[in-house]
């Protein structure tokens, strides 16, 4: 028998990752292949090449997190919230009809 809790867990699984979070898992599957080319396989890595690679993820990281807070705002703003700007046109709506 299935509860509550299977139903919302099923609707999370159909809804899938957004675009943000396949960007981040992306990330860390590369860090991690770095880091294992290192410890596994003896890599030799430079101060140039660990500062640089540091570079891009802190740069990836910031970009992420700017595009989710953007997402979100626009998410919000789309759906059903009434700001400032949209009180008088619902008035102005209303004294039209």
């Amino acid at each position: 028998m299935h509860g509550p809790s299977s139903c919302s867990s099923i609707g999370i699984f159909l809804q899938g990752p957004g675009a943000v979070t396949l960007k981040v898992l992306s990330q860390v599957r590369n860090a991690g292949l770095v880091l294992a080319g290192i410890v596994l396989y003896s890599e030799k890595v430079n101060t140039i090449q660990a500062g640089g690679y540091l570079v891009s993820l802190i740069a990836f990281g910031a970009y992420s997190a700017l595009e989710s807070s953007n997402s979100k705002s626009a998410h919000n703003n789309g759906k059903g919230d009434v700001s400032a700007a949209a009180e008088p046109k619902s008035a102005k709506e209303k004294t039209s009809s």
